[in-house]
């Protein structure tokens, strides 16, 4: 998960998906969610 911050936003991976996704965008969601259920911010299920 620490990788994700250092993203640089190349937009490489972006441009590599075969599914058209923004990846970049996706990890930082995927971390915030991350940071908050380890902060215990959000619970789950």
């Amino acid at each position: 998960m620490a990788k994700i911050k250092e993203c640089i936003h190349c937009s490489q991976c972006t441009s590599k998906c075969p599914y058209g996704l923004d990846t970049p965008k996706l990890l930082e969601k995927k971390l915030e969610d991350y940071e908050n259920v380890a902060a215990g911010r959000v619970k789950v299920d």
